[in-house]
């Protein structure tokens, strides 16, 4: 019989305790699927050294089916020794079942008491401010971020003066298309006879209702995309510790992580290009767009009979091959970024 956790919302202490004897699985049949899910997606991450080290709450874009957050999530601890709660929409977590196994794979329900002592404790915590909205959006929105007008997450931050991590991933939005949308699934007959008869809730709300995927030959089978994770500069926000913000206040901050998530996608895009290029031309030309001190990402151009030479840098393929200029330096240079290697056990990061 599955044990049934303390309800966050009338004992949230009991279920901090409760969700507390949890760490990240490694069992056999875990270090099995980690194996074979690295086969599949050939994860790489990009950005390491931006982890820092103390606690930090970690942000990002959400993918469909949310097989981002599992695979981000294994393999950052898996491979760099950093163990992340996930926190997830209250409504996930009513069902038993499903409840134990992501307290199992380090799930967390999301509430805002629970998360208050989660960072009190120095916990690191992994959030997609879009929820369950963004993991079921058109395809048409991949990669773009559907936070709709959620301010809490800033303000649990920001009093708590922790630290925020912007990351991004790149290839999971494109694991599945979409049979059906979950606007027409939500509005089809059985699922209306099912909210009917009690066999889902009567208040459903469509954006938890999934889109019908459509994965490798049109079946549930994800299709194999190299995936790329990215870890962005920290945003300290420990002079706001203890403090109430405006509203004015807290809007920029929040525009100041989704614009630090948007670049870190769009870079990962442009060096999925970039790889791409290498893979079938054996070179790739680079050009320098206006690149910020601290680090905006360059344009890789594919077009190797573009006159202007001054702005390109042409970096041949061998096994230290890099993408440079003087303005790009460090962040995309090709040896940083790496493909995560065989490895079942964890390990600490090197700091």
């Amino acid at each position: 019989m599955v044990q049934r956790a303390p309800s966050p919302e009338s004992d949230p202490d009991a279920y901090v305790e409760y969700i507390s004897r949890y760490g990240m699985p490694t069992a056999p049949q875990v270090a099995l699927a980690a194996g074979l899910a690295r086969a599949w997606f050939k994860p790489k991450f990009v950005g390491l050294e931006n982890l820092p080290d103390k606690p930090a709450l970690l942000i990002g874009n959400h993918a469909f089916m949310a097989v981002d957050a599992a695979l981000f999530h294994l393999y950052l601890y898996y491979d760099h020794g950093r163990y992340v709660k996930g926190l997830g929409d209250k409504s996930l977590f009513a069902n038993t079942h499903y409840a134990a196994i992501a307290h199992a794979m380090g799930g967390v329900s999301g509430q805002a008491p629970i998360v208050e002592r989660l960072m009190a404790r120095g916990d690191d915590l992994l959030l997609y401010p879009g929820g369950a909205y963004e993991s079921v959006k058109p395809l048409e929105a991949r990669y773009q971020l559907q936070w709709k007008q959620r301010y809490g997450f800033v303000k649990l931050a920001a009093k708590a003066g922790y630290t925020v991590v912007p990351v991004a991933s790149v290839g999971p939005d494109e694991y599945y298309d979409h049979a059906m949308s979950s606007q027409a699934l939500f509005n089809s007959a059985p699922v209306k006879l099912l909210m009917k008869n009690g066999l889902l809730p009567k208040d459903l709300r469509p954006d938890l209702v999934p889109p019908i995927p459509a994965g490798m030959l049109g079946g549930l089978l994800p299709k194999p995309k190299t995936t790329y994770f990215a870890i962005g500069a920290p945003i300290d926000l420990a002079q706001y510790h203890g403090k109430t913000l405006s509203t004015q206040k807290l809007t920029a901050l929040r525009r100041q992580f989704a614009t630090a998530i948007e670049k870190e996608i769009q870079g990962l895009l442009l060096l999925r290009e970039q790889e791409r290029h290498q893979d079938s031309a054996g070179s790739v030309l680079c050009r320098s767009q206006s690149v910020a001190p601290g680090g905006a990402y360059e344009d890789f151009a594919t077009d190797a009979s573009d006159s202007d030479s001054s702005s390109f840098v042409i970096a041949e393929r061998a096994s230290t091959s890099r993408c440079t200029s003087a303005a790009l330096g460090a962040r995309w240079d090709r040896p940083r970024v790496r493909a995560i290697g065989g490895r079942a056990s964890p390990r600490r990061a090197e700091q």
